[in-house]
């Protein structure tokens, strides 16, 4: 969860710089070009003044809003980046190394040194985390529409499990190895397997039927 709490904000506001430089840039003039020429943010905004149509269907802020409000709870753990109080807890981890500035050159020395002052600080971290977690994913749980069934849950001696439809639910099987018309070595499931088994013979047999 630390490297979340530091990592994902901060690729976020690369991405936003990204696409701020992108979209409010002049590219190079290209001849070969029938598009307007210009910073894309500006064309968007003014798209008579490069000799376009505008076809774009505006939709007021007050609408998004709106339905906004009718369909999305803002207070859903969905949108915590991580738990509440494991927050607030890196809040006063990072106030205790001083807040330093988090970008491209720094992150990871950011979150190593975050991970020190946590792993000092254990005793701080909210006992509850893990139960708290697990309570969460007890109330997000979507009961079941009628007429349908919950998907297969097979384990393997790994602890991984397969949750799908693919092949009964049972997946794609157990990789074997077998030898191509080139005479090599791959790896293949046994259920692809049989499906290319399958699809070969069809026609063969269907051959020997006409006969």
């Amino acid at each position: 969860m630390i490297f979340r709490w530091v990592f994902i904000p901060w690729l976020q506001r690369e991405l936003d710089a990204y696409q701020d430089r992108v979209n409010n840039t002049r590219k190079r003039r290209d001849r070969n070009k029938i598009l307007p020429h210009g910073a894309p943010d500006i064309i968007y905004q003014s798209p008579e003044n490069f000799g376009v149509l505008d076809f774009k269907i505006k939709v007021e802020r007050e609408a998004l809003d709106h339905v906004r409000d009718i369909y999305i709870d803002s207070s859903h753990i969905v949108f915590d980046l991580v738990p509440k109080p494991f927050a607030e807890f890196m809040e006063h981890c990072y106030t205790e190394l001083g807040r330093p500035l988090v970008k491209r050159e720094t992150v990871w020395d950011v979150y190593l040194h975050l991970l020190d002052v946590v792993q000092v600080n254990d005793e701080m971290i909210p006992p509850h985390i893990e139960l708290l977690d697990e309570a969460e994913e007890d109330s997000t749980a979507l009961p079941l529409l009628e007429s349908h069934r919950d998907l297969p849950d097979r384990e393997d001696g790994s602890g991984a499990y397969y949750m799908g439809g693919v092949g009964g639910g049972l997946g794609l099987g157990t990789p074997v190895l077998y030898f191509d018309a080139n005479n090599t070595a791959r790896l293949i499931s046994t259920q692809l397997m049989r499906i290319c088994i399958s699809w070969r013979v069809s026609p063969v047999m269907t051959s020997l039927k006409s006969r």
